[in-house]
């Protein structure tokens, strides 16, 4: 079996491919041949990837390459026109097809009838399909697509202890977070939007760092961007910080090349305040690191997660300090996941290939 990863390794850092990152390793041991074919549009030096926008002739090369039986592991968080092209193409040579949809339904299909068929006609060419949650399921089960043919795994796969060692965080990082009790941990990428509405909450954040720092003088918010791609709105969101007065309780971690598990190891507690979301790999690091975590109730979300009424700064505040308050004994009832959904991946992969029952 060789296996096609379709996605991106790290540039730029998110679920995708962070996912893709720690898969690898598992990859290799089972002695799979592999190879990625990157989207981002970034250069990469692993000889492993081809990237699908920089690199034409070493992609026909690993194409030609490509003998016996072939699956794809195909990452997709929105289905457009040339990728449902691509798909078909990719099942014409005769690789099967492993589609993994990673986003929530509310911006995939986005109340559009053609993002759904394109979304229902990739599924119906592919060989399996893997969910990160049970919504998306139900929409393709009541459009006739075969429960059978359907997976739900979510793409957290916890990280190795080198995580901790390859990535160093700052000296003065470092400092804000031993010095600053309790520390409030949140993670958003661009800051993008979403029905006109900050998609990561990081507005919310700062309402709840205004609420809590007369309670709480001592606290600190750390808040992990890997790229910031929206400059305008993020200059706002840091002249809000300096209008409120809370510069001091803001630590903000920016860049690729920062991994999001070290500050787990300082934080009292994680939000995660989503307007929409697929699955959270991040909430579910924080939670395998027991770390107590507060989410928005807008999908559904790990077992142990605190829900709060999304985008209702009232309802965070309230949760906020609740779960500050009982933070032991929370961190001692969560419960770490035990399964490693790298092992069910490559499993699903297998049984594509017809190597597996």
């Amino acid at each position: 079996m060789n296996l096609i990863i379709i996605g991106a390794l790290p540039p730029p850092r998110g679920g995708v491919t962070t996912h893709i990152e720690r898969l690898i390793p598992y990859i290799e041991e089972e002695g799979i041949k592999y190879v990625v074919w990157d989207y981002s549009g970034q250069h990469k030096t692993n000889k492993r990837v081809v990237s699908l926008h920089r690199q034409p002739l070493k992609l026909l090369t690993s194409f030609l390459k490509l003998k016996g039986i072939n699956v794809s592991h195909c990452l997709i968080s929105s289905v457009s026109f040339s990728r449902l092209i691509f798909c078909f193409f990719l099942k014409l040579i005769g690789i099967r097809l492993t589609i993994t949809f990673v986003g929530s339904p509310e911006e995939m299909i986005d109340k559009n009838s053609l993002k759904l068929f394109y979304i229902l006609a990739s599924a119906r060419i592919s060989s399996h399909i893997i969910t990160v949650n049970k919504d998306l399921q139900k929409i393709l089960i009541s459009h006739g697509i075969s429960k059978n043919k359907i997976s739900i795994i979510p793409a957290f796969i916890p990280s190795r202890d080198s995580d901790f060692i390859e990535r160093p965080v700052s000296r003065s990082m470092i400092d804000f977070c031993t010095k600053h009790k309790p520390l409030i941990l949140t993670y958003a990428y661009g800051p993008l939007f979403y029905s006109n509405e900050d998609l990561y909450g990081l507005d919310l954040f700062i309402q709840l760092a205004q609420e809590l720092s007369m309670d709480l003088p001592q606290a600190g918010f750390v808040v992990v961007i890997p790229e910031i791609t929206n400059e305008s709105y993020f200059r706002k969101l840091k002249a809000n910080i300096r209008e409120k007065g809370l510069d001091s309780f803001f630590c903000f971690v920016i860049g690729n090349h920062f991994s999001f598990v070290p500050f787990l190891k300082y934080a009292d507690l994680f939000i995660r305040a989503t307007n929409t979301d697929g699955d959270a790999l991040t909430l579910r690091e924080a939670l395998y690191y027991r770390v107590p975590s507060v989410a928005s109730d807008v999908c559904d979300r790990p077992e142990g997660t605190i829900l709060f009424r999304n985008r209702n700064i009232s309802d965070l505040c309230r949760l906020t300090r609740e779960t500050l308050g009982n933070s032991r004994s929370i961190q001692h009832n969560v419960e770490t996941q035990q399964v490693n959904n790298a092992e069910i991946f490559i499993n699903i992969f297998k049984q594509t290939a017809g190597l597996k029952n």
